[in-house]
């Protein structure tokens, strides 16, 4: 077979592909997502096929819990059809910012747990910047806390060597708050007025509703 013919092919096969996602999605009633098909019909560029990979692989990861949570999922999604609009306009522009395809994968999972409830609409859009914003590996090994456990009293050395130190200034990672007298009373030794650092509340919002969208993916894959 030419080779011309096996990238035809190919191509249409990854478009069928993503137009089931897309009809399967919680989001396929909202008007914006189901123009995406036709975006990746007529786009014949490296980034117009990129973006949609991107999308799809949002909306695989959305379709793998249960089918009755998608059903309520869907139904939240249109009775706030407008606002709904909005949002998701946002997580494809989103989306199409980012070099990393992984990242769809936690905006998926911060959408799983806004739709449930887990975290506000405020939140979310904050989580959507954050992810937008900084490196991959930085917010994955951050992601590593579960969000009940968050730390206090770290010093910049701590934090580099945890693969944290670019996350300073964000809104993950914050400037402790605790006085140096506090610090001495706790047993830290003299000279523990140097900067210290803390994870944020939002930190650990963000952590708590990537596992929870993470665990209900787990779920379903298992139930599967």
């Amino acid at each position: 077979m030419a080779k011309g013919k096996i990238l035809e092919l190919s191509a249409e096969g990854a478009e069928i592909a993503l137009k089931q996602a897309v009809d399967n999605s919680v989001l396929s009633e909202v008007p914006i997502v189901g123009s995406i098909v036709k975006l990746y019909a007529i786009g014949s560029s490296v980034r117009d096929k990129l973006y949609t990979e991107k999308v799809r692989q949002f909306l695989v990861a959305m379709n793998e819990v249960p089918e009755e949570k998608r059903l309520r999922f869907r139904e939240a999604v249109i009775s706030g059809q407008e606002k709904s609009e909005r949002l998701v306009q946002k997580i494809l522009l989103v989306i199409e910012s980012q070099s990393d395809v992984e990242k769809s994968e936690l905006i998926a999972n911060f959408f799983l747990a806004y739709l449930d409830g887990v975290i506000d609409d405020a939140d979310f859009r904050r989580a959507l910047d954050v992810t937008a914003a900084y490196f991959l590996d930085d917010l994955m090994q951050f992601l590593k806390g579960d969000g009940f456990h968050g730390f206090m009293h770290e010093k910049y050395e701590d934090l580099e060597r945890r693969g944290l130190a670019s996350l300073v200034g964000s809104p993950l990672i914050g400037f402790d708050k605790t006085t140096s007298d506090e610090l001495r009373r706790d047993g830290w030794r003299e000279g523990a007025d140097a900067v210290h650092f803390e994870s944020t509340f939002f930190g650990s919002t963000f952590q708590k509703a990537y596992h929870y969208g993470a665990r209900l993916r787990e779920q379903s894959e298992a139930n599967g």
